[in-house]
């Protein structure tokens, strides 16, 4: 049987997830998104179908690769979704956080998520129990954080996010570790009962690379997937099969 082909072209790296029907099989990363790299990929695998959201831009070369070979979905805010979008900028809307909205819908069905994305940037974004994305906020993500402090300033050193995080820092190293990290741990969990209070019953999705840093850190329940992008980014492709 074909599989299905989900892109996913971050900010750090380019992820390719394979799909049989809407089973998970597996990721590979790629530290970079170009036609040469496809075309060693679609050597090994049987692909019918692909999907690509990108977070920088355009890759052409790649692209037309794709459609030449399959039938190519190019995620944006003007492709059909199985929700609806209520930003007001829709046309500045990452694809990952469309992605993440639709897989939470997906399993969450006629109730309110909240998708809370730890990559380079930490995004925290809010689906209605209408199938509305409502919106979210952003901020930095763990490493942006630690090399703004390290750039931004005269004598502190670029901490590494891997290591201790006491509650208060014993040495600089520490300070600015469990800063960076508890400091977001404390915006997400702020988030989460600020929504719970207006919207009881809400569930929370944690994502993203760096997802696994700050988990252990959150006071308040949240539902833990390291592959909600490409498993929405499947959703999409099979949404857009049946229409």
């Amino acid at each position: 049987m074909k599989l299905n082909l989900t892109i996913d072209s971050g900010n750090s790296s380019t992820k390719l997830s394979l799909f049989d029907g809407d089973k998970f099989v597996g990721t590979e990363r790629y530290k970079q998104f170009d036609a040469e790299m496809l075309r060693s990929f679609f050597a090994r695998y049987d692909i019918g179908a692909a999907i690509v959201s990108s977070v920088v831009g355009d890759n052409a070369e790649a692209e037309n690769f794709l459609a030449s070979r399959v039938p190519l979905v190019k995620l944006s805010s003007s492709t059909p979704l199985p929700l609806k979008l209520r930003y007001r900028s829709a046309n500045t809307l990452g694809c990952d956080r469309i992605a993440t909205a639709v897989q939470a819908w997906s399993v969450n069905p006629g109730a309110a998520s909240l998708i809370v994305d730890v990559g380079t940037a930490t995004t925290l974004d809010v689906v209605d129990a209408q199938g509305c994305f409502m919106g979210g906020n952003i901020s930095p993500g763990i490493t942006m954080r630690l090399r703004s402090l390290n750039m931004l300033t005269t004598l502190l050193p670029l901490a590494d996010k891997e290591g201790d995080m006491p509650l208060v820092g014993y040495d600089t190293a520490t300070a600015l570790r469990s800063g960076a990290v508890r400091g977001l741990a404390y915006e997400i969990d702020g988030t989460i009962g600020s929504l719970q209070a207006e919207m009881p019953g809400i569930t929370t999705f944690l994502t993203g690379g760096d997802a696994a840093i700050v988990r252990g850190m959150l006071a308040h329940k949240v539902v833990s997937d390291p592959d909600m992008l490409a498993k929405g980014l499947n959703r999409i492709l099979l949404y857009n099969e049946k229409i």
